[in-house]
Order: C-alpha cells, then structure tokens, then sequence
C-alpha cells in the first residue's frame, strides 16, 4: 500500500512540477490522462531493454504520439500490439513516456456581418467542438454547431459568414448584433487509409485526404487493372495531349448496375447506372482498418468506419474486380447510362457455402472496420 501510495504521489509531484512521468513493463496498462480542455502532448518515450546490446523499439515515440494526439485521455497497453520491437524474445523490456498536458480549444469569436476564419497547419485536420451563434443569452440558433461542422470539419481551414443567412434558425429579433464563437482542435490523422465507396466524406473517427469518383477497367473489357480506383476529381497531368493510344490501358468511371424490376432491391433503383462518389480516408487513432464480408456490424473491441453491401463485377464480366464495401448510405452523381464500367451488389450462392448458414441469393452486407478508440 504504502509503494502505491508513493508511485500515485510521484505521479502527482511530476504533473505539477514538470512533465509526467510513467514506467511499465509487457502487460501493464497505464492511463495517460490531462484535465478538461486540455490533451496529451508526449514529450519522449522509450519501449526496450537499455543493456548491452541496446535494443528496442525506434518509433516509439511518433507511434505513441499518433495514438494520443488530441486526446484528452489514453488507456495504453504495454505490448507488442502496440510496439515494434527489434529485441529478441527472451529479453525483458520496458517502457518509459514523459508527457505534458496543453490546452486543446482554439476558440475564435466574430461579430455579425464579419467572416470567421479558421485554419490547421502541418496537415491537420479540423474538428469543431462546439460553435454558437447567439446575442449574449437571449436567443441563439440551435443548430450553429452543425452548420459549422458542415463547412468545416475535416478541412484543413474554412470560412463562415456570420450572418442569419449561414445561420437561418436563429431566434434572435433583426436588429439584435449575434457573434459567433467557434471551438475547435486540430487533429493529426496517424494511422492507416481506406476507401470509402459511395460516399464524398469519412467518420467521425477518420479525415479525409481526397474525394473523388469510383473508377476500373471496362466491363466488358479483356486487360488493364483488375482493381477499382477512387480517381481524384481533381486531377493533374505531367502532359494533356489527348492522343489515343491503343498499346495502353484504359480507366472509366463505375455506374452501379441495378435491377430496375426488384421491388427489393437494398439500393433505391432510381440510382441505376449513377457514377459513384469515393473518399480516401486516414484514421485517425488507430493501427489497422479491414473489412468484414457478411457482417454488418464489426466484432468486438473494433469501431465501425462504415457499413453497406458487398460488390464487384458481374459474373458475367470479361475481367475480375476487386470486391468492394459500397456504402448503405452512398450518394449519387445521377445517370450516364455509358455502361462502360459497371459494378453490382454481390449474392450469395449456396453449395460450398452452406444453405443452413447462408441464405441463398442474399445481397451480402459488410462494414469496414478500425481498432477501436478506447478513449476520447
């Protein structure tokens, strides 16, 4: 009792003094942890065995930085889930971090008629916390807070016009000056990247790093790749000459091919042969992201970025596709019935697949999944 009692007091004396020091071994779970308004900035930490011959793990710090970056506390397991060690198994190793905490809220006010403008540096992102618009305490808009997180969370800077215009559910009386006040962090997205199919935007969980429209080989094509492409809407050229070439591979844009007399159909058939959004996503706090075909929730212990149905190419198709997590919710860019790159939703054909666990000519749901965040 009484060595706890000191260890809880060391912590204490470092947390007002300086920087906060914790030390673990293999199997420890230590709580870096700030107070509100304020997240964890890792200053040094260290994961190996300091004896001759020094081994360990050198990314150490940047990957402990990528996992509490912006966050206010952070349940950490000493491992080697975690860590990546050059060591050899029958060393014992150890684990040292030191961290400050700092304040997390940016927070900017404007007048009425002005514009708020805020911005991150070094590639972060923009997450809103919280935004009000609203003359002293006598009448606001409710809805400021999304009306914000619409034009600016995951932006790397946004601009919002401080006017009943941008905000038209305000209550307030005309003459009355409202300001707005935006509360904001900007967040490093560390871990991995995925696409996001059938959707111009990522979770709350993971930001974006371009937008664009689905694309692959032709349907009915005999080469080029095999795999589907998020190709960005934005796109540049070394050289734009236009000329034909027939020795080289070709892309199109991906329509979604429906049955337009399913009256069942998990896709509204109106959407048949619409070009389909994409999103490359980086998540922000987490090591791996994969997908689940034939759940539409994730398994334990993991976060949901995403769910919808499985597709790919028609069986009929000249040349195999990848198969793809094409999102429930996915938006549309309307028809342009080309019918040069198609994708379908995928069904189940019993056989080697057992009827009693499948379900015969089932569309196949799936969610694309990420390690979950354990704290906020």
């Amino acid at each position: 009792m009484f060595m706890k009692i000191l260890f809880v007091f060391s912590i204490f004396v470092a947390a007002v003094y300086g920087a906060t020091k914790l030390d673990g071994v293999d199997g420890d779970v230590l709580t870096l942890e700030c107070g509100s308004g304020s997240s964890i900035d890792v200053k040094s930490a260290f994961y190996g065995n300091n004896n001759e011959p020094a081994c360990g793990d050198a990314n150490a710090l940047t990957t402990l930085q990528g996992l509490t970056d912006g966050k206010q506390s952070y349940d950490l397991a000493v491992n080697s889930d975690t860590f990546t060690s050059d060591c050899d198994l029958s060393r014992d190793q150890t684990f040292t971090i030191k961290y400050d905490c700092i304040s997390t809220l940016l927070t900017q006010t404007s007048s009425q008629g002005d514009t708020s403008a805020i911005s991150c540096t070094n590639g972060k992102k923009i997450k809103t916390i919280n935004a009000e618009y609203k003359f002293k305490s006598k009448c606001l808009d409710p809805n400021a807070l999304t009306v914000v997180q619409g034009l600016c969370d995951d932006e790397t800077s946004c601009s919002v016009g401080v006017s009943d215009t941008v905000f038209a559910n305000s209550d307030c009386d005309a003459n009355q000056p409202e300001t707005l006040s935006i509360s904001y962090k900007c967040i490093a997205a560390t871990g991995p990247v995925y696409t996001r199919y059938g959707a111009s935007g990522c979770s709350v969980t993971a930001a974006v790093v371009y937008k664009g429209i689905m694309a692959g080989a032709k349907h009915d094509g005999s080469g080029s790749g095999s795999n589907y492409q998020c190709l960005t809407s934005t796109p540049t050229y070394d050289t734009k000459s236009g000329t034909e070439n027939s020795e080289r591979g070709y892309i199109y844009g991906m329509e979604i091919k429906l049955d337009t007399i399913d009256s069942t159909s998990v896709i509204d058939i109106s959407n048949d042969e619409s070009t389909i959004d994409c999103t490359v996503c980086q998540v922000i706090s987490s090591k791996s992201v994969f997908m689940v075909a034939g759940l539409d929730t994730c398994p334990s212990g993991y976060a949901s970025e995403y769910g919808g149905y499985l597709a790919s190419d028609s069986t009929d198709g000249t040349t195999s596709k990848s198969y793809i997590c094409l999102d429930k919710a996915a938006s549309y860019a309307g028809a342009t019935s080309n019918n040069q790159g198609l994708l379908y939703l995928t069904e189940i054909r019993c056989g080697s697949l057992s009827c009693s666990t499948y379900t015969d000519n089932a569309e196949i749901p799936c969610v694309v999944c990420s390690r979950a965040v354990t704290s906020t």
